[in-house]
């Protein structure tokens, strides 16, 4: 059973085929058209995104030549998908746009909600949250009203991830919940999947790593069940990305590489780029600086030339950081500052946070110890917007790290330890070594010798056995020195 379900869209294409050829023979030209967007959405789910837009274009081709306004907007609506998922953001605008024209000119509105709804995920992507929301308030109105529910079920999926961009974990999960539910009474398994990856990150926002997890499994079950191979390859991803997270490396690190093999063999140039920011984190978490360069490094290139400056910011962060651990913060700050700028510019409140920690980081290497407090103070603010706890932990290592140097050693204490004790009721291994190494760090500080000594090699013991080398040879210095 299971092997015949994972050919679910393999058999859609299938099926399609045998309609063109069936229309062939009949010469009927707008069935042949018909059975191209049938069979372009399935090879597109399948992930092969050059098929889709031959048979989309063959469509498109043969609508316009029967004077088939609707057929010609749906083949239009259908290549920005393709274009969208490529990464070409600006082609997928101008081909939702036409397609949008021609449906409301057509007075198809079931037809333009589906281009509205498509416009709405590329703004909610530009930071345009405000936008995106009112849209969604239109198309939901259309297919409540149209009794479209699976339309109404995708367009409250992405309402919800607009709600969880504004920080409001609460709604977003209700959404995703209203469209998992939706999903399911109609059967639509591929959109279970999709509600399941929702309402996983939006656990994973609220700190419940392990609640993230589950679903995220759930969901790439689902994906490789019905063939949607880009979708699992993106469940791949944030597998990776919230074990990374629970200190889970080598975990981290298969999902990262099998995400990897699926993105770059699709061609989706967006989805690599994530991919391999990810496992650029996973080699910098191990203290392989060369391999974590080499992997921000094209995954850098790809960003800049798809325009995306949030997903750019973040990477220019990862070689700001390396440079920094490397013992550079010379060549850090140039690149951090760069990132801040880049993700102002995007409205990425939480990158724009790790930027200025990044900031205070290297400032303090210097002594500059109220230019650093200053960074620290713009960074809790900017994290404070984003809905992602991740910054805000970094913001309260970081703070201590300057408190303390600011001769506010009980502030500072009082912080680590309860950074440290956030990390080990969460399960956050990476987080939990950073607040004892900074803990210990400031034992020594102080003259506590024997203290610091100890927690320091505790560690790294534990850097050691999760594979953390880049802490490890951190606390191995610090060690050193004493």
């Amino acid at each position: 059973a299971a092997h015949e379900a994972r050919s679910d869209f393999a058999r859609e294409r299938e099926a399609a085929e045998r309609g063109a050829a069936l229309g062939t023979a009949q010469g009927a030209r707008l069935l042949v058209a018909r059975a191209r967007i049938l069979g372009g959405t399935a090879a597109r789910n399948l992930g092969d995104l050059d098929r889709a837009a031959a048979a989309f274009l063959e469509a498109r081709q043969v609508f316009a030549a029967a004077g088939d306004r609707a057929g010609v907007a749906r083949a239009a609506n259908s290549l920005g998908i393709v274009a969208w998922q490529r990464g070409d953001l600006p082609a997928a605008r101008r081909l939702y746009d036409e397609a949008l024209t021609t449906f409301r000119a057509t007075g198809d509105r079931r037809g333009a909600a589906q281009a509205l709804n498509n416009i709405a995920i590329l703004l909610w992507q530009e930071g345009n949250l405000k936008g995106a929301r009112e849209i969604y308030g239109k198309v939901l109105a259309v297919y409540r009203e149209t009794g479209n529910r699976r339309g109404l079920a995708s367009s409250l999926s992405n309402l919800g991830m607009v709600q969880r961009a504004e920080g409001d974990l609460g709604q977003a999960r209700r959404t995703h919940e209203q469209a998992l539910t939706l999903r399911r009474e109609i059967g639509e398994r591929q959109g279970e999947g999709v509600s399941l990856n929702n309402l996983a990150q939006v656990l994973s926002d609220a700190g419940d790593l392990m609640g993230a997890r589950d679903l995220y499994a759930k969901a790439l079950a689902i994906f490789r069940d019905v063939g949607d191979r880009r979708s699992a390859a993106d469940a791949l991803i944030n597998l990776g990305e919230v074990d990374w997270e629970r200190g889970e490396l080598e975990t981290a690190r298969r999902s990262y590489e099998a995400a990897l093999a699926a993105k770059r063999a699709m061609g989706d140039r967006a989805g690599l780029a994530t991919a391999l920011a990810g496992l650029g984190d996973v080699h910098l978490a191990r203290g392989d600086r060369a391999a974590a360069v080499k992997s921000y490094t094209e995954a850098l290139t790809l960003r800049e030339a798809l325009g995306k400056k949030a997903g750019a910011a973040r990477i220019r962060l990862g070689l700001a950081t390396a440079a920094f651990e490397a013992g550079n913060p010379a060549g850090a700050e140039p690149l951090a500052r760069a990132a801040i700028e880049e993700a102002k510019a995007a409205e990425a409140a939480g990158v724009e946070a790790e930027g200025e920690l990044l900031l205070a980081r290297c400032r303090l290497s210097r002594g500059q110890v109220a230019a650093a407090l200053q960074a620290v103070d713009r960074a809790r603010e900017r994290a404070g917007r984003d809905p992602d706890r991740r910054f805000r932990r970094a913001a309260a290592i970081a703070g201590a790290r300057a408190a303390a140097a600011a001769g506010k050693a009980g502030e500072a204490r009082a912080a680590l330890s309860s950074a440290l004790a956030e990390a080990r009721q969460g399960g956050l291994a990476g987080f939990e070594l950073e607040a004892g190494l900074a803990l210990a760090e400031l034992e020594l500080a102080a003259g506590e010798g024997e203290t610091g000594r100890t927690h320091l090699a505790a560690v790294l013991r534990q850097a050691r056995a999760r594979g953390f080398g880049g802490i490890a040879a951190l606390a191995e210095r610090q060690l050193g020195k004493r």
